[in-house]
């Protein structure tokens, strides 16, 4: 406490004798240690003989570098004007508070009592700091910032992850709302997985920052950027699609490129090659000898960094597969019989060399293998023939015959139309 008395003479109301010690701080207490949001209460105790008191226009409180501060709404003074109470405390408010009494109305005699405030730093709460989400899941984090004033701008405010800095945003995945208050991640996967910041810069060049943890479960890179299908096999000088799918939302066709030997594939200037389906697809022309083996899709999307093999095989054997019966028109309750014709030079297909399988709802990606068969599914005929018993709605769509017989691997696909009517149109 800073507590001083000036006398310049005697008074009528009190003698320079009367004076010592008259000015004091409520239980000696002068330091205060407070939290943003808190209220505090400053009060000195007057003690001048036959227990005169001091006018409250002769009390004037002040606060050390800041003129009329009284002025605003959060500050209340009592009655007899020797008591001072800050409400909601924010950082601003730290500072030196002082009362000022004079006992004559010349202001001759004169004291003052400092007090000290600091209010702690805790300007942000994280909301949901640590958070674990399943792969493929969303995530948002969240900071709640009490006792600045003004609010901070979104340009104050900045996200990182790992000390990358996420904001404005590389990838549609992440995005931010409420001023910056709030950090979603969609489609999560486990590269998100580790330790993010929210940092706080005011316009006083202080800096503030709260930290959050996410841990992914059965996050897996292997399961971002999976083949279509491997290997392709394809005859000689005919085309090959080679593709890859992603679970991932909202990623654009720039994200993805095709290696070969070492080396991106340039297919706006190499009339052999033309990406398709947003690039997760090659088109390899013409293909040739030199053309078989392996080639690599790369994804390259914010911080996820994944590659997928696809091996190109040339048919060299001379296996023909014809569907006989495609599309195939049938209703629910009956059964469908496929049938395909599989003719080979040279040797004749065993029927362990034929496989069946449902495709999905792409028509190129396998959803599950139906041979050795099981249940409604029978494959007659050394699994020439393709039976579904008991017809139902979702059934309906594509199947694929494969025939992998002496290194030599040849697909054909059929489809089932499902009719609700007893009716069906011929084959």
């Amino acid at each position: 406490a800073v507590v001083s008395t000036q006398s310049a003479g005697d008074e009528e109301e009190c003698c320079p004798t009367c004076v010592t010690d008259w000015l004091l701080p409520v239980d000696d207490k002068t330091e205060f240690r407070l939290k943003v949001g808190d209220s505090v209460t400053f009060g000195v105790v007057i003690n001048l003989p036959g227990g005169k008191t001091i006018p409250i226009e002769r009390l004037k409180w002040e606060k050390r570098r800041q003129e009329d501060f009284l002025t605003a709404k959060k500050y209340d003074i009592s009655d007899d004007g020797t008591h001072l109470t800050v409400n909601n405390l924010i950082l601003q408010d730290e500072g030196i508070y002082r009362l000022r009494a004079c006992i004559d109305t010349a202001n001759n005699v004169c004291g003052s009592v400092e007090f000290s405030l600091s209010v702690q730093n805790d300007v942000m709460i994280a909301v949901d700091a640590h958070q674990t989400v399943a792969e493929m899941g969303s995530v948002t984090f969240g900071v709640v910032i009490l006792g600045v004033d003004p609010e901070p701008a979104w340009q104050q405010i900045m996200w990182l992850h790992e000390d990358m800095e996420l904001l404005p945003p590389k990838t549609r995945r992440i995005k931010a709302g409420h001023s910056r208050r709030n950090l979603t991640i969609t489609s999560v996967v486990k590269a998100d997985e580790g330790s993010y910041r929210c940092g706080l810069t005011l316009d006083d060049g202080s800096y503030h920052s709260v930290d959050f943890t996410l841990t992914v479960d059965g996050g897996d890179e292997n399961d971002i950027l999976v083949p279509v299908r491997t290997p392709v096999s394809v005859m000689h000088s005919s085309s090959a699609t080679l593709a890859v799918r992603t679970p991932l939302q909202g990623v654009p066709p720039t994200a993805f490129t095709w290696i070969r030997n070492g080396a991106f594939i340039d297919a706006n200037n190499n009339p052999k090659y033309s990406f398709v389906n947003y690039r997760k697809g090659l088109l390899v022309r013409n293909v040739q000898d030199s053309d078989a083996g392996t080639y690599t899709a790369q994804l390259m999307f914010g911080n996820i960094h994944v590659r997928a093999e696809v091996e190109l095989i040339i048919n060299t054997a001379d296996i023909t597969i014809t569907p006989e019966n495609s599309p195939l028109r049938t209703v629910i309750g009956q059964n469908a019989h496929f049938l395909v014709t599989i003719d080979s030079v040279g040797s004749n297909v065993p029927w362990k060399s034929v496989d069946w399988y449902r495709l999905g709802a792409d028509a190129e990606s396998r959803e599950r293998k139906l041979t050795p068969p099981s249940g409604r599914i029978q494959t007659p005929d050394n699994r020439r023939k393709l039976v579904i018993k008991g017809v139902e709605k979702s059934d309906e769509g594509w199947y694929e015959v494969e025939v992998n017989h002496k290194g030599s691997v040849v697909s054909a696909k059929v489809q089932l139309i499902v009719l609700e009517s007893k009716w069906v149109n011929s084959q």
